[in-house]
């Protein structure tokens, strides 16, 4: 969306305000464009753009998440949030199932998976204002196969209490 004054004489001062509609835009760089129609006929038209960065209330990495049962702890999977918050707590990690079980009956697939976590933070944020935590995540109940569905982080930001990562719990070694 554009406002603008209709027609600006020449030696004069105009305004031109460019609104950037983010809703759809995903996180990350954007670049928009608008061509002003000149009355000068050496240049009729002169392009602006405008460029930003788009950062997200709770960012999470990677999107896909798989992880393995194991009894050895070295083998956990990372999950990295990052935050303007100081204070992020990652209070209860939930898998949800996609599909239900496939080799019992329909019962088993509500069964919980008991998924322990550990949350550290990076001691400085960085240029953007943003806190890094890793969230170490560990799985010590075996699945007799793999099981598709998503990852539910719950925390205590009050503007994204929860973020979901699809992913898939496997089978350990």
């Amino acid at each position: 969306m554009v406002e603008y004054d209709s027609i600006i004489p020449p030696g004069r001062v105009g305004e031109i305000t460019q609104a950037v509609r983010i809703k759809g835009l995903h996180g990350g760089s954007f670049r928009k464009g608008m061509r002003v129609i000149l009355n000068d006929s050496a240049n009729t038209t002169l392009r602006l753009s405008l460029s930003g960065k788009i950062l997200p209330i709770l960012g999470v990495s990677p999107r896909y998440l798989r992880l393995k049962s194991s009894e050895n702890a070295e083998n956990a999977s990372e999950v990295v949030l990052t935050t303007e918050q100081k204070n992020l707590k990652v209070k209860d990690i939930v898998f949800k199932e996609r599909g239900g079980a496939k080799d019992g009956p329909a019962w088993q697939s509500s069964l919980p998976y008991f998924i322990e976590h550990e949350t550290t933070r990076s001691d400085t944020a960085d240029k953007d204002g943003y806190y890094t935590y890793t969230v170490k995540i560990a799985l010590k109940t075996v699945p007799k196969q793999n099981r598709p569905g998503e990852f539910i982080f719950k925390t205590n930001n009050r503007k994204m209490s929860e973020i979901t990562v699809r992913g898939m719990i496997e089978p350990g070694d």
